[in-house]
């Protein structure tokens, strides 16, 4: 795979391309073009979020791959991962590879909303919103529940940026073909800390893709804050063939804080370890943790 230059950033449920500030800024210090982008109703867009669908979501973030002169890696967290997948599946020759940053990662025929959380989840924090056709979280809930590992100023910033989530993208489903999103390769970066995307959720939902790349990073729901340099060292992994990394210098205190190695171990592969807190999973190692693979039964897609 040829490096992919540009970038394309896509948040999560309630957020807005504020979430990745701490990031793009690691990301143009490598020479890439970083695209952050606010889908409808959220971030800085103003449209109402009681008109936005799931086709509006998709549209917004092929316009952002249309508007680059060249394939791009296509970055996705948490809900921002159903609009990626369509994007992939609207223009899969604008997509050199999908990453999948503690995100749904859909099945086709399947809707957001039809993932059972559970109460140890996101959904502890809802709350009903007075704008019509959405939801909110709990500014009080919230600082556990997505930031439990950021500084308690950045949580404070962010809390004060969320925004009503509209219903209507969560609750429609997505129509995906082997042939087109599905035939790109894809990678995942599961939060093995995380309180709102449980990790038992992330790894049911990676068993859709039997040859996609795994990733364990041992951070809350919100790594671009609370391990910005660590998150942007993985993009940059994402972006280039091998030894990209090798051209890139880690960020300062990344090897000491747990470790960073390429490995092409497969996902099932061990009990081999590196480091006192480690497990192998896909290509990388960083401050990991192990822990036991639990299995949900989820639909399974060619996607």
């Amino acid at each position: 795979m040829a490096r992919l230059d540009h970038i394309v950033l896509v948040h999560g449920a309630a957020h807005g391309a504020w979430c990745w500030e701490d990031v793009v800024p690691l990301l143009e210090a490598r020479s890439f073009r970083v695209t952050a982008v606010d889908l409808p109703g959220l971030g800085q867009d103003p449209t109402p979020p009681g008109q936005v669908t799931l086709q509006h979501y998709i549209d917004c973030v092929a316009a952002a791959l249309r508007s680059v002169s060249c394939r791009a890696l296509l970055v996705g967290h948490s809900m921002g991962g159903i609009a990626i997948s369509g994007a992939a599946e609207a223009v899969p020759e604008k997509v050199g590879k999908l990453l999948y940053v503690a995100a749904v990662l859909p099945a086709a025929g399947t809707a957001v909303g039809g993932i059972d959380l559970g109460p140890d989840s996101a959904q502890q924090a809802i709350i009903e919103s007075e704008e019509e056709g959405a939801f909110a979280f709990d500014p009080q809930k919230a600082a556990a529940v997505f930031y439990g590992r950021c500084p308690p100023d950045k949580a404070a910033r962010a809390i004060a940026r969320l925004r009503p989530q509209t219903i209507a993208p969560i609750a429609e489903t997505l129509t995906l073909t082997a042939a087109r999103g599905g035939a790109i390769p894809k990678s995942y970066l599961l939060c093995t800390a995380d309180r709102a995307f449980p990790p038992r959720i992330q790894r049911s939902l990676c068993e859709r893709v039997s040859d996609m790349e795994r990733i364990h990073l041992a951070t809350d729901h919100s790594p671009f804050y609370s391990a910005p340099g660590a998150l942007s060292v993985i993009i940059v992994d994402q972006a280039c063939p091998s030894p990209c990394t090798n051209d890139h210098p880690l960020p300062a205190g990344l090897l000491s804080a747990g470790g960073i190695r390429r490995s092409r171990a497969p996902f099932d592969h061990g009990p081999a370890v590196f480091g006192r807190d480690c497990t192998p999973i896909g290509s990388l190692y960083i401050n990991c943790s192990i822990d036991k693979r639990q299995q949900l039964t989820l639909p399974r897609s060619g996607y």
